[in-house]
């Protein structure tokens, strides 16, 4: 699961839903979620080299309690993170 780090999460990097890549779609499970206070459409800070935003959207059932963050191409190269990089997530206030 989701490793809480300060005032932000630790999540692995997976590859993007099919309908999601150039939308800017970040997806968190419910815990993830719930951690951050997070709600769905939140903006949510992807850290690893450098910084990217999206908002947040459910992730699939089969997603929960896996400590995945689910970004597209362009937000991973935006922040300097490869599928399988740790990022840090934290809410944008």
């Amino acid at each position: 699961g989701p490793m809480e780090s300060n005032n932000g999460i630790i999540l692995r990097v997976a590859e993007a839903n099919s309908t999601d890549p150039g939308m800017s779609r970040v997806r968190l499970d419910e815990s993830s979620r719930r951690l951050l206070d997070a709600e769905i459409g939140d903006v949510v800070e992807i850290e690893k080299v450098r910084k990217t935003v999206g908002r947040v959207y459910r992730a699939r059932p089969e997603d929960e309690n896996k400590g995945i963050v689910r970004i597209d191409s362009v937000m991973r190269n935006n922040c300097g993170a490869s599928i399988g990089d740790k990022v840090k997530v934290r809410k944008v206030r």
